[in-house]
């Protein structure tokens, strides 16, 4: 039959297992006699007696004055305050004996001329193990490192390692834990450990505690067993365990941030920094398929996205009604993906051009990466809830997102819509050259309540009003004359603007356009190079 987890529990104050058995059977009773204690504890009668003379005296057992003697367990709080005080002060006295018991040793001690060191120790039970924690504490120099739960813990709080790691970062020892915090009582008892730096980690199996990367303790937890721990001060074996012990630190949650979200009820908010193409590819999808009602991606979509695997996250996700919006500068190697993803997802082009690839997943976790690209270096890849970082994040794609240009999939009509960016571009460098001022947006509200967009809106001009430019691609009459309508419909319901169209064309365009330009009052400056189309608009805005 296995020990009963309170009795082990109490052989860390300092009980034997008789005395631990006794008081615990007592408890459970409320009142017994000696000779019902001595049968259900199987032991003689004449031990019973005197183990429960040694409780007596420790002060967690009273007796009765009335024949035959019963006997009673003090309150658990007070019996165990009692043991621990009275450990306390048998440490402290073994403390205070340490230095003349060590001078007599090394009077006659003679060490051994070839002594063989040892390099493996196995320990059995908490109170074992917990003395070898201690021992390792006492003699850090640099740093202590552990990987433990929360019940070894307020185990440790009660055996002497609670005050030997604390003497060690007091000495200027770096002491860390990283543990599982899935609870407000959990959190408490951490927090006893004020003196640590630790982090919250879903629990593991294996616990270790390192020191000075030249010893390890691995304890192995069974339920159905008592622990068990081997103990070595292997210096390769204790760096490569440190290695592991450093990932889970700093890849932890900070327990700010888990107090927070244990008192909210949100997750806790964690930074994660992400190594490897096959990790930050492993992040994407498991980030990806947790979306519930929009995804957000750019500005760099070629080649993570191109992956089979993603494609069918991307196209499940639109299935399930998820809103997908990618905002990315086009290159020859998206078309293609947009091609496969067309109908399922809303894509736009962004005027900017950049390594840059950023995932924003409902507004509340964020994936960045400068530089997913395959064949180049790592660069920073990070994962992050913290709302400040994500919120501004998602707010500046918003405003890319409404000033760009849908993606249009046929290829000759896309490298149009780039040069009109580019077009647009090259006027906004000149007029902030010559410190001419541009409005931060490009709508304008008309009359009627309708937001307008313009490629450039600038400040006021001599005559007191704003010039709006809008750049447009001839395609055919009926097309580019529909447009130049509507562009008239703009300048009606946004006066006073002067508006200025800028008119890219091949093959000397058609005369028809300009005609009906003229008649309906608009200017329009016609090239069929993006520069000269350029330099004309800034030209006709200077004049103004």
């Amino acid at each position: 039959m296995s020990e009963d987890p309170l009795v082990s529990d109490l052989k860390a104050f300092g009980l034997d297992e008789v005395e631990a058995q006794t008081y615990v059977r007592l408890a459970r009773l409320g009142k017994a006699r000696a000779s019902s204690l001595s049968s259900a504890l199987k032991i003689n009668r004449t031990t019973t007696y005197r183990v429960l003379e040694r409780l007596k005296q420790a002060g967690i057992v009273e007796s009765s004055l009335s024949r035959p003697v019963s006997y009673i367990a003090v309150e658990p709080r007070k019996a165990l305050q009692l043991l621990l005080d009275r450990h306390k002060e048998e440490l402290k006295a073994a403390e205070t004996k340490f230095p003349s018991i060590l001078e007599r040793f090394t009077r006659f001690y003679i060490p051994a001329e070839e002594a063989v060191p040892t390099k493996f120790s196995i320990f059995q039970g908490s109170e074992e193990i917990h003395r070898a924690i201690t021992r390792m504490a006492k003699s850090a120099d640099k740093k202590i490192s552990m990987i433990t739960t929360v019940k070894d813990l307020g185990k440790m709080y009660y055996s002497g390692v609670y005050e030997a790691l604390s003497a060690a970062k007091t000495r200027g020892v770096s002491v860390q834990i990283v543990t599982e915090v899935a609870d407000v009582p959990a959190l408490e008892i951490v927090k006893n450990y004020d003196f640590a730096e630790a982090r919250h980690q879903t629990e593991s199996k294996m616990k270790m505690v390192i020191k000075d990367e030249e010893e390890v303790l691995i304890t192995v937890s069974s339920s159905a067993e008592e622990e068990v721990a081997l103990w070595t001060y292997s210096q390769s074996f204790a760096s490569a365990m440190q290695a592991i012990v450093n990932n889970e630190f700093f890849t932890g949650t900070e327990l700010a941030a888990v107090a927070t979200a244990l008192a909210t009820g949100k997750p806790a908010e964690l930074v994660r920094i992400i190594t490897g193409e096959q990790e930050y590819t492993d992040n994407m999808l498991s980030l990806l398929a947790s979306a519930r009602a929009e995804v957000f991606i750019g500005f760099s979509f070629y080649p993570t996205f191109a992956s089979p695997a993603a494609l069918e996250v991307l196209r499940a996700l639109a299935e399930r009604g998820v809103k997908v919006r990618v905002l990315s500068a086009p290159s020859a190697d998206e078309i293609d993906i947009v091609r496969r993803l067309q109908g399922t997802i809303e894509f736009r082009i962004s005027a900017f051009q950049t390594d840059l690839q950023i995932m924003i997943v409902d507004g509340m976790e964020m994936l960045f990466s400068n530089m997913p690209v395959q064949g180049k270096s790592a660069g920073l890849n990070i994962l992050t809830n913290l709302t400040g970082m994500v919120t501004f994040m998602h707010s500046i794609m918003a405003d890319v997102w409404l000033d760009s240009r849908e993606y249009i999939l046929q290829l000759d009509q896309l490298q149009q819509s780039i040069t009109l960016n580019s077009c647009a571009n090259m006027v906004r460098s000149r007029m902030q050259a010559h410190g001419m001022e541009i409005e931060v947006g490009t709508k304008i509200l008309g009359k009627s309540g309708v937001l307008h967009k313009f490629d450039i809106i600038s400040r006021s001009t001599r005559t007191g009003s704003r010039i709006a430019v809008s750049f447009l691609a001839y395609s055919d009459p009926e097309t580019t004359g529909t447009k130049l309508m509507e562009s008239k419909i703009k300048l009606l319901d946004c006066e006073p603007i002067d508006l200025l169209i800028g008119l890219l064309v091949k093959g000397g365009g058609d005369a028809s356009t300009a005609k009906l330009a003229k008649a309906v009052g608009l200017p329009i400056l016609q090239a069929e190079d993006a520069e000269k189309l350029a330099e004309l608009v800034f030209s006709e805005m200077e004049k103004r």
